[in-house]
């Protein structure tokens, strides 16, 4: 049986958005094709620690938790990737704007899950976003 944890939210906006919610998000710089550099802010609710992150104590039973995109329709969720190592990780019902992931949950591992997002209006520039799972020990 799996258990459902909070679910994320990504929200995401050009660097230039001036919102006063998005003054501690992460900010990136994205390549592309053409010269010129484009600038997002992204930032994770929810989770554990309403910060995106999802923390669960090992030995729990296989976890799932919903990410979604909250953004303007011009951003598209095209692939999720998962860190490096004995990942125990998985991505289940992956659409345009949402995914599940799924948690084995079966060994103490802290893992990231990286959310790559494309910018349809801007020459489909493609960049990544990435919060971590944490599986701990239950002592």
């Amino acid at each position: 049986m799996t258990t459902t944890l909070s679910d994320v939210t990504l929200d995401i906006r050009s660097s230039n958005c001036g919102s006063p919610a998005f003054a501690k998000a992460a900010t990136l710089v994205a390549s592309t094709s053409n010269p010129q550099s484009l600038s997002y802010s992204y930032q994770y609710a929810g989770g554990s620690d309403t910060q995106g992150n999802e923390t669960v104590p090992k030995g729990q039973g296989e976890q799932s938790f919903l990410v979604k995109l909250i953004a303007d329709s011009r951003y598209h969720l095209v692939d999720v990737s998962f860190g490096t190592g004995n990942t125990q990780l998985s991505k289940h019902d992956q659409d345009t704007y949402k995914v599940t992931i799924k948690d084995a949950d079966d060994a103490v591992e802290t893992d990231y899950y990286q959310l790559s997002v494309k910018d349809t209006s801007n020459g489909d520039c493609t960049f990544l976003c990435d919060p971590r799972v944490t599986n701990t020990d239950p002592d």
